[in-house]
C-alpha cells in the first residue's frame, strides 16, 4: 500500500512539471576563468616572516691537494758522558740522543774520525774502554728519514796515565832522610803517622806521631812537629817528644805501646790512638788507647777504649796479634772508622769497627782484603775513596783502595820495591800516607829496617802517583 502511495506521489510531481511553458533559448556567453594564483606555502610558525628557500648550487669538484714541502731541517743530536776525567783502563759510559721534526733514522758515535757505533733510531748507548793516556774527542751524528744530518758539539774525555811507582833506583835517588828527636836521643824509629794542615795548627803545618824502636822500653808513643815536612822538632813549649811513658803502660799491666795513629777531631783537637800488648802471663791481651791534645803540648791521661783477651793459637805463630796497627779515619758521613789487623787465624784478616765519637766502638766486621798477609795499615780518605798503605808480614808495602772501606782492591803495580839505600833494601815497615799537591799524588813517610838488628829509619818520598 505504501509503495503504491509513493508511486502516485511521483506521478503527480511529474505532471506538475509538465505544465511549465517553454521559453526561447538564451544565447551562449563565453565563460572567462580568472587566473589562479600559485599556492602560498603556509609557515608552521605564523609569527615569523616567510623564509625564502635559495636554490641548491650544483656540486663542484674538490680542489687539488697542495704538494708537501721538502724536509730540509736537520735533526738535533747531543752526547752525554758521565765521567770526563778517567784513568787508562777505565770504561767511559756514553749516551747519545737525537730528535727531529719528522723522524730520526739513525745515530752514530765517533772518536775523532773513527766510527765507534751505529744505531737505528734516535738513541745510542756505548761503553768505551780506555787503554792509554791522552784526550779523546767524542762526537755524534744523527740522520733523519730525508737524509738530513747534523753533528753534536764535541765532548773531550781526559785519560790519565795509570798510577805507577818509580824504579828502585829512582826511589833511592829521591828519598829524603828524616831525622826525629827521640826522648833518649837514639835515631831508630818506627810507626810514623803524619797529618798535614793547609794552615798551621798551633804553629806547625805538619804533625807526626811515632814510636822509637826497637825495645819495649823505647816503644812509647811520641809527637813531633814540622813547618816543611822535612825538618822535625819537639813542639815549642813541650817538655819532650814522648807523650805516653813506659811507666803509664806498665801501670796498666801492659808490656809496651806501639802502632800510633794521628787524627784531627771535629773539635780541632789532635788524638793519638795506639795499641798496647801483654804476653808475659801466656794469655794474649791487647788494648786500643787514646790520648788527646788541644795544642800538641799538653796531652790527656791515656784512656783504654778497647780490650781484647784471648788464648794464644795452638801453632804459636802469632800469640798476640788481634788488634794490630789501628788506623782511624772520620768518613765523609761523620762516622768514625777504625781498621786493624787480626792475625789469630793466619794469614790474618783486616777488621773494621765504627763509632759515632771515636771512643765507643762497635764489634768488628771482616773486610774483603785483596792482599796476602796483612800486618800494619795506614788509611786516608780522599777524593771519594779510602786509600790504604799496607805493610804486609812479607815486609812489603802495597796500595789498596776502597769505595766503602769494606771491599779493598789491590792496585796493580803499586808494591813498593826494596831500593838500594841502607835500611830500605831489606824490609819495609808501617808507613804513612799524606795527600800530595795533585789529585792521585801522595807523599809517603816510609819506614825501613835492617832485618838483623831491627834498627829502623824513615825517609820521605814526595809526589808519588799512587791512586787514580
Amino acid at each position: 500500500m505504501r509503495s503504491l502511495t509513493l508511486i502516485l506521489s511521483c506521478c503527480l510531481v511529474f505532471a506538475a512539471c509538465s505544465d511549465v511553458p517553454a521559453t526561447e533559448p538564451t544565447p551562449s556567453v563565453p565563460i572567462v576563468t580568472p587566473p589562479v594564483a600559485p599556492p602560498v606555502l603556509s609557515d608552521p610558525n605564523p609569527s615569523l616572516p616567510p623564509v625564502d628557500i635559495a636554490p641548491v648550487p650544483e656540486p663542484q669538484p674538490d680542489p687539488p691537494m697542495p704538494l708537501p714541502l721538502p724536509d730540509i731541517r736537520p735533526p738535533v743530536v747531543a752526547i752525554q758522558v758521565i765521567e770526563t776525567a778517567v784513568t787508562a783502563g777505565d770504561t767511559v759510559t756514553v749516551h747519545v740522543e737525537a730528535a727531529d721534526d719528522t723522524a730520526v733514522r739513525s745515530v752514530e758515535l765517533r772518536q775523532g774520525n773513527s766510527v765507534l757505533a751505529v744505531q737505528v733510531g734516535d738513541k745510542l748507548d756505548y761503553s768505551l774502554k780506555t787503554s792509554t793516556a791522552g784526550t779523546l774527542t767524542l762526537t755524534a751524528i744523527a740522520f733523519d728519514s730525508a737524509g738530513n744530518m747534523s753533528t753534536s758539539e764535541p765532548v773531550l774525555v781526559t785519560v790519565a796515565a795509570l798510577p805507577a811507582l818509580p824504579s828502585a833506583t829512582e826511589l833511592a835517588q829521591q828519598a829524603i832522610s828524616i831525622q826525629l828527636p827521640t826522648q833518649d836521643g837514639q835515631p831508630s824509629v818506627r810507626h810514623p803517622d803524619v797529618h798535614h794542615f793547609s794552615q798551621p795548627w798551633n804553629g806547625y803545618e805538619y804533625w807526626m806521631a811515632f814510636t822509637p824502636y826497637p825495645g819495649p822500653e823505647r816503644e812509647n808513643p811520641s809527637i813531633v812537629a814540622s813547618r816543611d815536612g822535612v825538618h822535625w822538632e819537639v813542639p815549642t813549649g813541650a817538655t819532650g817528644s814522648e807523650i805516653v811513658t813506659l811507666a803509664m803502660t806498665r801501670a796498666a799491666d801492659y808490656q809496651y805501646a806501639s802502632d800510633t795513629d794521628l787524627v784531627l777531631t771535629p773539635a780541632n783537637t789532635l788524638r793519638v790512638y795506639y795499641r798496647t800488648a801483654q804476653t808475659k802471663t801466656g794469655i794474649a791481651r791487647e788494648g786500643i788507647w787514646m790520648t788527646e791534645s788541644s795544642d800538641g803540648r799538653a796531652w790527656s791521661s791515656p784512656r783504654e777504649l778497647l780490650t781484647v783477651v784471648s788464648a794464644p793459637p795452638a801453632d804459636k805463630k802469632s800469640p798476640y796479634a788481634y788488634v794490630l796497627s789501628p788506623a782511624v779515619v772520620i768518613g765523609p758521613d761523620g762516622l768514625w772508622r777504625m781498621w786493624s789487623v787480626n792475625r789469630y787465624d793466619l794469614p790474618g784478616r783486616v777488621e773494621l769497627r765504627t763509632s759515632v765519637d771515636g771512643l765507643t766502638w762497635s764489634a768488628p766486621i771482616v773486610t774483603s782484603y785483596e792482599g796476602n798477609v796483612p800486618w800494619h795499615p795506614d788509611v786516608i780518605y780522599r777524593a771519594g775513596q779510602y786509600v790504604m798503605l799496607m805493610q804486609e808480614a812479607t815486609q812489603k808495602l802495597m796500595v789498596l783502595t776502597s769505595k766503602d772501606g769494606i771491599s779493598w782492591r789491590k792496585e796493580k803495580g803499586l808494591e813498593f820495591p826494596y831500593f838500594p839505600l841502607e835500611y830500605f833494601n831489606e824490609a819495609h815497615y808501617r808507613s804513612s800516607l799524606v795527600p800530595g799537591e795533585k789529585p792521585g799524588y801522595w807523599d809517603v813517610y816510609l819506614s825501613g829496617y835492617k832485618s838483623g838488628s831491627l834498627d829502623s829509619r824513615l825517609v820521605l818520598l814526595k809526589n808519588l802517583h799512587l791512586t787514580r
